[in-house]
C-alpha cells in the first residue's frame, strides 16, 4: 500500500492522516522514500518512537510515524515535509482471507471511515486519540488506485467485487492481475469487497517458514520456524432448538440506505427461522427498544406478522450508539431451558468503546453466541469481528450492493447447525513440542468455515559440547548447532454434533521450508489481539487476568511481541527518520530547516454522514459536511495490493454486571409495543416487496402457505388448475404447499441457497401432516407452470 504526500505549499507542514484497515491485518513493513533515499522504518515502543519523531523534527528532519489508534484505524504522521517535496510511503500487511460455505474467498480493503460514538465514561481515553480530531468530508482532495495481483494455489474459477463492479481482472489458471482507479468521487467511501473462486479452496494444508530475526537483548541472530496449519471440518446437519434475538443498531448512522438494509435483513431472516424457536428484537441508540417487552416469544403466525411489521417500518431514530447496555439487559434475562440463545448484532459500528463491548460479550460467551454483521462501507471490523470473536459466533460484512438474502442465510445457517466446540491441539508421531500456539484457545468451528492454528518452533543455536575436542584438550570447547525439528502430526479434536472428532495434519520439516515473515507476522498479530481481548494464556476463560499477572506484565509481553516480530500494535508505532542530504548547509539554512513545521490533518473519506441528533452522552452529536477539499498542498493517496498464494497455502501480502451499566439502567426503556408499532407504519409504504419476498412473506410460522387470492396471482394460476391437477386422495392445503415448493425450484432456481432454508421448513410441514412422496408429487406440480 503505497501513500503519496505533495507539499505544494512554501512552508515546511506536518501532514496526519487517519486510516482505516481491517482489524485481522498485520502491517509487518514500512518504508519511507524521500530525496532518493529510501529509509526502512523500525517498530519501537509508542513513547520510544514518539520521542525520536519529536527530536528529529526539532533537528530540522524529515520523520514518518505510523501508529494503530484503535483495532481499526490507524494514523499516519508525516513530520518536517519540505516545500515542493515528494514522500511516498510504502507499507505492507498480510491478514486472513475469509471462507464461506459456497467455496468462495473474500478479501475487505476498508476504505471510508465512520464516526464513532463513544459513551460518556470513555470520553476520556478516546478524546487522546487523533481519531477524535479527525476531518470528516463526504469529499476529499485525493484518489485512489488499485493494483491487484492473485496468486492462488489452486485454478481461480471466477473474481467479482460486489462493491465495484466495474473491477474485472484478467484471470489466467491460478493467476489473475488488474487495475482499479476510482475517478467517481463515491468510489472512493466504498469499501473494496472481492470475492475469489477457486477450484479446491476447501483443503487442509500446511504451510512452513523460516523466520531470522535480531534477539532483543543481544542482537545476536535468532531462528524460528512457524507453522500454519489449516483444518476444514466436515459437519453433519442436526435440528438445533434455539432462541434468537436480533438487535439492531437505530442510532442516527444507521440513517439511509443502511437501515434499509437492516429491514431487507430481516425480512429474510424472519420467514427464514425454524418453527421450534423463541425470537425477539431490540432496537438500541442512546436508548433500547424490544419489541416484544416481556422476554421472547414462540414463533407462530402472529407474532411472526408483528415482526414483520416491525421490520418494514424500523427507522434510525434512536440516537447515539450504547451497544453495551441493550446487551448486558438481554445476558440479564435467564436462557430458555433446553434452547441455546443466539444474537444477531447488525451495525455500523460507530462506537468508540470498542473494548467495553466486547468484554460484555465475552463474560456471557458460555450461555450466548453472538453472530454480527457490519452493515455499510466504514463499519468497525474492529468491532464486529472482535464481538463475533468474543461471542464464539461469525462475522459477516454487508457492502451496499452485497447479495443480502445469501449473506443472512448463511449466517442463519451457521447458527441453525451444530458446530464443532471445546478444540484443542494435540502433538503426536513424535513432533517436535512447538514454543508457541496460537490462538491459545480455539473457537468453535462452523460449517464451512476454517480453523487456522500457527505453530513456533524454536531452531535458535544451541551450545553442546564438542565430545572430540574435550578429549583431545583440557579446556572444554563449544560450537553451535543448529536445533533439529522432528517430523510428526497435529492432532485437532473436538467434541461433534455426534461426538468426539478428530482430524489430523502431518508436519514434515524436511520439505523445503521457505524464507519469509508472513506466518510470524500472522501468529504474533493474532498473539497480541489475544491478549489485548483477554483471551490468551494468561487469562482465565471469563477474561479476567490470572492471579500471578497483571497489566504491565501484559503490555510488556505486547511490546516484545510487536518489536521482535516487527508487527505494528497499540502499544508501539513505526518510525523512520530521514536523515538531511546536505550536512555542510550554511547557519540560516539549518534555521530554515528547524522552523516549525505547519499542521495539515488530512480530509478522511467520511462514510454515511448525515445531520441528525447523537444523543447527549456521545462526542458525535451533530455532522455537517461542507463538502470541500482542503488545507496542505495536494495530497495525493495510491494503494496497491499484491495477492499472493504459496503452493501450499493462502495467504495475503466489568465484573458479569458492570457497575457503569447498573449505574445507568435507569436511563434507559423497553419502550412498549404500541409506540413501536406507530413508528413501523410510517416507513412500511417506502419498502414495497419484490414478488419473491411477496411470495416468502405469505409463508406461515409453521412453513405452510396458505391457498388465496394474492397466492394464485403470483403462482400465476387459477384456483380452478390447482383443484384439476390435484392428485386424488391429497388434501388441496398440502398440494398448494407443493405447488408452491415447485415454483420456487423452477422459478429461481439459480438462487438455491437464498430460499432453502425455507423450502426444507415447508417440507417439513408437508412431513408433519401427511405420508405422500414429496419428490414424486413435485414433479406432478411443476406440470402445473
Amino acid at each position: 500500500m503505497n501513500h503519496k504526500y505533495q507539499n505544494n505549499e512554501t512552508v515546511p507542514i506536518e501532514t496526519v492522516f487517519v486510516f482505516p484497515l481491517d482489524s485481522k491485518s498485520a502491517v509487518n513493513h514500512f518504508e519511507v522514500f524521500l530525496d532518493g533515499k529510501k529509509i526502512k522504518g523500525v517498530v519501537k515502543e509508542k513513547k520510544q518512537a514518539k520521542e525520536e519523531y519529536e527530536n528529529a523534527i526539532k533537528e530540522g528532519k524529515t520523520a514518518v510515524k505510523m501508529e494503530q489508534e484503535m483495532g481499526d484505524v490507524f494514523k499516519m504522521n508525516v513530520g518536517n515535509l519540505k516545500p515542493d517535496k515528494c514522500c511516498i510511503i510504502t507499507l505492507k500487511y498480510v491478514t486472513n482471507l475469509e471462507s464461506s460455505e459456497d467455496s468462495k474467498l473474500t478479501f475487505y480493503l476498508p476504505q471510508a471511515l465512520a464516526p464513532r460514538f463513544v459513551p460518556m465514561e470513555s470520553q476520556e481515553e478516546f478524546n487522546k486519540t487523533e481519531f477524535s480530531k479527525v476531518k470528516y468530508s463526504k469529499r476529499v482532495p485525493y484518489g485512489t488506485t488499485y493494483t491487484f495481483q492473485f496468486d492462488m494455489n489452486s485454478k481461480i474459477e471466477a473474481i467479482s467485487s460486489t462493491s465495484h463492479g466495474e473491477f474485472t481482472p484478467t484471470i489466467e489458471g491460478t493467476k489473475a492481475n488488474g487495475t482499479y482507479k476510482a475517478s467517481r468521487q463515491d468510489d472512493f467511501g466504498k469499501d473494496f469487497k472481492i470475492d475469489i473462486a477457486l477450484e479446491k479452496p476447501h483443503e487442509p494444508r500446511v504451510l512452513l517458514e523460516r523466520y531470522t530475526y535480531p534477539a532483543i537483548e543481544t542482537g545476536d541472530p535468532e531462528t524460528v520456524t512457524t507453522a500454519m496449519l489449516s483444518f476444514y471440518p466436515d459437519l453433519e446437519e442436526q435440528d438445533v432448538k434455539t432462541e434468537i434475538i436480533f438487535l439492531i443498531d437505530r442510532s442516527g448512522s444507521m440513517s439511509g440506505k443502511r437501515i434499509d438494509n437492516v429491514s431487507k435483513v430481516l425480512n429474510v431472516f424472519l420467514p427464514s427461522l425454524p418453527e421450534t424457536c423463541f425470537f425477539n428484537i431490540v432496537g438500541f441508540g442512546s436508548t433500547y427498544e424490544f419489541l416484544f417487552p416481556n422476554g421472547s416469544v414462540q414463533y407462530n403466525n402472529q407474532n411472526l406478522k408483528t415482526a414483520k411489521e416491525h421490520a418494514l417500518g424500523i427507522q434510525a431514530d434512536l440516537g447515539g450508539t450504547q451497544i453495551a447496555q441493550p446487551l448486558q439487559e438481554i445476558f440479564n434475562q435467564p436462557t430458555k431451558r433446553g434452547y441455546s440463545r443466539q444474537i444477531f448484532l447488525l451495525t455500523d459500528g460507530s462506537v468508540g468503546n470498542t473494548r467495553d463491548v466486547i468484554d460484555t460479550v465475552k463474560r456471557e460467551a458460555q450461555t450466548t453466541r453472538v453472530f454480527t454483521f457490519g452493515i455499510g462501507s466504514g463499519a468497525s471490523t474492529a468491532l464486529v469481528e472482535g464481538v463475533a470473536k468474543a461471542g464464539n459466533g461469525a462475522c459477516e460484512m454487508i457492502a451496499d450492493n452485497d447479495p443480502i438474502r445469501k449473506i443472512v442465510l448463511r449466517q442463519l445457517n451457521r447458527a441453525l447447525k451444530p458446530s464443532i466446540t471445546n478444540l484443542e491441539v494435540q502433538f503426536i508421531d513424535g513432533l517436535s513440542q512447538p514454543n508457541l500456539l496460537a490462538p491459545f484457545r480455539i473457537p468453535p468451528v462452523f460449517a464451512g468455515k476454517r480453523v487456522l492454528i500457527f505453530l513456533f518452533f524454536d531452531e535458535s543455536p544451541q551450545k553442546i559440547q564438542n565430545e572430540e575436542n574435550e578429549k583431545e584438550n583440557e579446556k572444554e570447547k563449544e560450537k553451535e548447532k543448529v536445533k533439529k525439528l522432528s517430523n510428526g502430526s497435529v492432532a485437532l479434536k473436538g467434541a461433534g454434533p455426534n461426538g468426539d472428532v478428530e482430524f489430523i495434519l502431518p508436519i514434515n520439516f524436511t520439505n523445503e521450508i521457505q524464507e519469509g515473515t508472513m506466518i510470524a507476522s500472522l501468529a504474533s498479530k493474532c498473539m497480541i489481539t489475544e491478549i489485548e481481548n483477554s483471551n490468551s494464556q494468561y487469562h482465565e476463560k471469563t477474561g479476567s487476568i490470572k492471579s500471578n499477572i497483571n497489566q504491565d506484565f501484559l503490555n510488556k509481553e505486547i511490546v516484545k511481541l510487536s518489536t521482535r516480530f516487527q508487527v505494528i500494535s497499540k502499544l508501539t508505532a513505526f518510525i523512520a527518520v530521514v536523515e538531511n542530504e546536505n550536512e555542510n548547509e550554511n547557519e540560516n539554512e539549518k534555521e530554515e530547516l528547524k522552523e516549525k513545521p505547519q499542521l495539515r490533518i488530512v480530509e478522511v473519506q467520511a462514510s454515511n454522514l448525515t445531520k441528525s441528533s447523537m444523543g447527549s452522552h456521545g462526542v458525535r452529536k451533530s455532522w455537517k459536511c461542507d463538502g470541500e477539499g482542503g488545507g496542505g498542498g495536494g495530497k495525493v493517496l495510491r494503494r496497491m495490493l499484491k495477492i499472493k498464494q504459496s503452493n501450499e497455502k493462502k495467504k495475503i501480502k466489568m465484573s458479569k454486571k458492570s457497575p457503569q451499566i447498573l449505574k445507568d439502567r435507569d436511563k434507559y426503556s423497553k419502550k412498549p409495543l404500541s409506540r413501536v408499532r406507530k413508528q413501523s407504519e410510517r416507513r412500511s409504504e417506502s419498502r414495497k416487496l419484490n414478488p419473491f419476498d411477496e411470495l416468502i412473506d405469505l409463508q406461515l410460522a409453521s412453513g405452510k402457505w396458505e391457498l388465496s387470492q394474492k397466492l394464485m396471482s403470483l403462482l400465476k394460476v387459477t384456483k380452478e388448475k390447482i383443484t384439476q391437477n390435484c392428485p386424488e386422495n391429497l388434501e388441496i392445503e398440502i398440494w398448494t404447499v407443493l405447488l408452491v415448493i415447485a415454483f420456487i425450484q423452477m422459478t429461481y432456481k439459480d438462487t438455491k441457497d437464498e430460499w432453502e432454508l425455507l423450502v426444507n421448513k415447508a417440507k417439513k410441514w408437508i412431513k408433519k401432516n401427511s405420508q405422500v412422496d414429496i419428490v414424486k408429487l413435485l414433479e406432478k406440480a411443476k406440470i402445473c407452470f
